[in-house]
């Protein structure tokens, strides 16, 4: 695990990463769009140091709510990148009507790393995520 001093220092340079997208924003919709070498020396932050940040504060603070990803082949959650977030169990599949067509979810319980158990719904039928609240 990090320490305190690169935790900071990775906060200081996701902030200013973000304030130099905020000026690459498009008209209303809020699209952003840039390279790579627009990026200044000082505000560039990769999807590892993200991920960094992003397990350091799923540990420290545990969120109540949660949005991450399935992977029911190898029976674990991850975050954006990969990096297991904890176990889970699937429930019995079941269907809601959506637009026209059927909504294939199931439910869900997650062990997290964190030490809370999560539950929630995996939207099966639109992509590998789930989204997950802490068991009280």
């Amino acid at each position: 695990m990090p320490d305190s001093a690169t935790i900071k220092e990775l906060r200081e340079r996701y902030a200013r990463h973000a304030a130099f997208v905020n000026t690459k924003r498009i008209g209303r919709s809020g699209w952003v769009s840039y390279r790579e070498e627009e990026v200044p020396a000082d505000a560039k932050f990769s999807n590892e140091e993200m991920t960094t940040l992003e397990v350091y504060d799923f540990l420290n603070s545990p969120p109540d709510r949660y949005y991450l990803y399935v992977h029911s082949e190898r029976g674990v959650a991850t975050n954006f990148t990969g990096t297991v977030l904890g176990r889970i169990q699937l429930g019995p599949v079941y269907e809601v009507p959506a637009f026209g067509r059927p909504s294939v979810r199931q439910s869900i319980h997650i062990w997290a790393i964190n030490g809370r158990e999560y539950f929630g719904t995996y939207y099966r039928s639109s992509g590998d995520y789930a989204r997950v609240k802490v068991k009280k």
